[in-house]
C-alpha cells in the first residue's frame, strides 16, 4: 500500500481523480446517520436507501449478536438464518471497543472501503497496463461508470433527474450497500491474484479465505468469486491434478460460508431459493412507461406467450435483453464490444476469459432466474457484470485516446457520456433536508427505552397512507416500514420492517392479523409498546389500561410497559 501511495504522489492526474471519487463516494454516505437541524426539526437525517437498508444493518449490529445462535431483531424469537451477516458482525466486534455501530457504518467503514478499493484498483491498473493515463481511465469508471438512464429521463421528462435511480445499481450506488463495495473489494483481491504470473499453494489458501468472506458480504458475490476463480483455473490447466488443489481450497471456503451464514439444511426443506422463469428481469424495459416503452412489442409478446415458445418469440426477448443490457452497461456496453473484438483477434490477455466468463455467467443468472421472496433479488447477480466491464471500456478508451486524433475524439466523447448520470447523484444526496430523518422526540424516547430492561417490543404498524402529510424529512415512521425502534432502542421488536422478512422468508403474516384485530391477550407476548401518535391506531391501549402503564411520554410518543 505504501508503494500504492507513493506511485499516486507523483501523478497529479491520478490525484485530482480521487480527490473528485473521494468526495463523490462519500457525499454518499457519510451525511446520513448525522445529527441536523432543517427549519424546526431536529435529528438524525438519512438520504436514499440509507433511510430504510442502513438502518436494518444497523438493527442487527446492535441486536443480533449478543446471544448464540444469533435472533433476528425485527421479529422477536426467530433465529438470524440464511443471511451475509459477515460486516455486520465486525461493526459489532467495533462496538466493543467503543464505536457505535451508527458512527462505524456510515463514517469509518466506507473510509476504509475507499483506502483499500483505491489501492487494489490501482495495483490490478498496473498488473494490466501499466501507464498513468490506463489506472486513471480504471479508477473513473470504477468510481463514477453509469447507465444510460439519463437518456430515458431526458426523453420522457426533459430532466437528468430521477435517473441514478431508474435502473440497476450502478458505481455511484456502491456505498448505498456497504456489503456490496466490499464485495467488490474482494473481487479486486482475487483479481490481484489471478493476475500474478505465478499462483503458489500459499495464494490458493487466500482464494479460498476470500471466496469465503465474499459469500459472508454477499451470498451473489460469492457464486460471482466461484465463477471467476474456477474458470481461470480450467482454463490455465484441464489436468486434474492441478485442479483437485484449488477445488478443495475453494470447496471449503463455500461450505463454511454456507454452513455459517446461510444454514442450507433449513433452507434445503423448503422450496428452491431461485425460481427459473426466463427473461423476467427484462420485461420491464419495453413495459414500464419510464423506460423503453414498446406498447405493442409488449402486447405481441404476451399474444405469442399463449402458444408456447417460438422463434418470433424469442426474436422479441433478445431484443429486450439487448435493450435492457444497453440501457444499464451504458458505455460500458462498448466496452464489451471491445472485449469482443480482442476475442476475434486473439489479443485476449490470460485473465480476460475468466472475466469474460463471469460477466456472462452473472448476466444468464439475472436473465434465467428469480428468486424466491423478493422476485427482483437475482438482479445483484448482474451488479458484478457492470463493476467488471469497467475493465474493458477502461482499456478501449484508453486504446482510443492513445491512437489518433479521431481516437481521441470518440474517447473523451465516451467519457463525456459516462458522465451525466454522476450530476443526478450529486443532486440526490447533496440535496438538503434528507427525504427521511429521526426526530428528536423520537430520540428521547428510543434513548429511555434504551436503558430499560430488555424485553420485546411493539411497534405502531407502518401505515404508507399517511407519507404525503410530512414534508421533507419525513419522519422515519412515515417514510417507510423499517427496523428503526430496534436500531435505536437497542431491542428486539414483535414485529417490523416487512419487505426484510419476505427477503428472509419469515411467515410474519400471523403476526400482522393480530396486530391488526388488536386483543388484549397480545400484550403478554410482549415487554413494552411503542406508540406513535401520528399514526393512526388499529387497536386502543386504552382498553388493556389494567396491564399497561404509560412509562415515557411527550408530543409525540408514548412508551407503555406490561404489568
Amino acid at each position: 500500500m505504501r508503494k500504492t501511495a507513493l506511485y499516486v504522489s507523483k501523478n497529479p492526474f491520478l490525484i485530482f481523480i480521487l480527490f473528485f471519487a473521494f468526495v463523490f463516494h462519500m457525499m454518499i454516505v457519510f451525511p446520513s446517520g448525522s445529527y441536523y437541524c432543517f427549519q424546526e426539526k431536529c435529528g438524525y437525517f438519512f438520504w436514499g436507501s440509507h433511510g430504510h437498508d442502513s438502518i436494518w444493518h444497523v438493527a442487527l449490529a446492535e441486536n443480533a449478536f449478543k446471544t448464540l445462535p444469533f435472533t433476528l431483531p425485527i421479529f422477536s424469537g426467530a433465529l438470524l438464518n440464511g443471511y451475509n451477516i459477515l460486516l455486520d458482525i465486525i461493526i459489532f466486534l467495533f462496538s466493543k471497543i467503543g464505536i457505535p455501530p451508527l458512527i462505524s457504518f456510515f463514517k469509518v467503514i466506507p473510509l476504509f472501503w475507499f483506502i483499500l478499493f483505491t489501492h487494489a484498483s490501482i495495483v490490478i491498473a498496473r498488473k494490466i497496463i501499466n501507464n498513468s493515463l490506463f489506472i486513471g481511465l480504471l479508477l473513473f469508471f470504477f468510481f463514477f461508470g453509469g447507465s444510460f438512464g439519463y437518456l430515458l429521463t431526458l426523453y420522457h421528462n426533459h430532466t437528468l433527474n430521477g435517473s441514478e435511480s431508474l435502473l440497476a445499481m450502478q458505481s455511484g450506488h456502491t456505498l448505498l450497500n456497504v456489503q456490496y463495495g466490499f464485495s467488490l473489494l474482494i473481487i479486486l483481491y482475487i483479481l490481484m491474484i489471478l493476475l500474478d504470473k505465478k499462483i503458489s499453494s500459499r495464494k490458493i489458501i487466500i482464494l479460498g479465505i476470500l471466496v469465503f468472506l465474499n459469500f459472508g458480504m454477499k451470498f451473489y458475490a460469492g457464486i460471482i468469486s466461484l465463477l471467476l476463480i474456477g474458470s481461470f483455473f480450467l482454463k490455465k490447466s484441464t489436468k486434474i491434478k492441478t485442479l483437485i488443489f484449488p477445488s478443495i481450497v475453494c470447496g471449503i471456503g463455500t461450505v463454511m460460508a454456507l454452513f455459517i451464514f446461510y444454514d442450507p439444511i433449513t433452507a434445503l426443506s423448503h422450496t428452491s431459493l431461485f425460481i427459473f422463469s426466463p427473461f423476467a428481469h427484462v420485461h420491464s424495459m419495453i413495459e414500464e412507461p419510464s423506460l423503453f416503452y414498446l406498447k405493442n412489442m409488449t402486447n405481441a409478446r404476451y399474444t405469442l406467450q399463449k402458444n408456447g415458445f417460438g422463434p418470433r418469440l424469442f426474436a422479441i426477448e433478445v431484443f429486450s435483453l439487448l435493450l435492457y443490457l444497453f440501457f444499464n452497461l451504458g458505455t460500458r456496453f462498448f466496452g464489451l464490444f471491445y472485449a469482443l473484438f480482442l476475442l476475434l483477434k486473439r489479443k485476449l490477455l490470460k485473465i480476460d476469459v475468466s472475466i469474460l466468463f463471469t460477466i456472462i455467467g452473472s448476466i444468464i443468472l439475472t436473465t434465467l432466474f428469480i428468486q424466491r421472496g423478493v422476485w427482483w433479488n437475482t438482479v445483484q447477480f448482474f451488479y458484478y457484470s457492470l463493476f467488471l466491464s469497467n475493465i474493458y471500456i477502461a482499456r478501449f478508451v484508453y486504446k482510443l485516446l492513445t491512437k489518433n486524433r479521431a481516437g481521441l475524439f470518440f474517447g473523451i466523447l465516451i467519457i463525456l457520456l459516462t458522465i451525466p448520470i454522476s450530476f443526478d447523484f450529486i443532486r440526490e444526496f447533496s440535496h438538503f433536508p434528507s427525504p427521511a430523518y429521526l426526530p428528536e422526540a423520537e430520540l428521547s424516547a428510543l434513548k429511555f427505552l434504551q436503558k430499560q430492561p430488555d424485553g420485546i417490543v411493539l411497534t405502531s404498524l407502518y401505515d404508507k397512507n399517511i407519507s404525503y402529510k410530512w414534508d421533507d424529512p419525513k419522519p422515519l415512521f412515515a417514510y417507510a416500514d423499517t427496523a428503526y425502534v430496534s436500531a435505536f432502542s437497542h431491542k428486539k421488536v414483535y414485529m417490523a420492517d416487512i419487505n426484510q422478512l419476505e427477503l428472509l422468508s419469515i411467515n410474519y403474516h400471523d403476526r400482522l392479523q393480530e396486530e391488526n384485530i388488536w386483543d388484549c391477550e397480545l400484550i403478554k407476548k410482549i415487554n413494552y409498546i411503542y406508540e406513535v401518535h401520528a399514526i393512526m391506531q388499529k387497536k386502543d391501549f386504552h382498553s388493556c389500561a389494567s396491564r399497561l402503564r404509560a412509562i415515557f411520554k411527550n408530543a409525540d410518543i408514548t412508551i407503555y410497559r406490561r404489568l
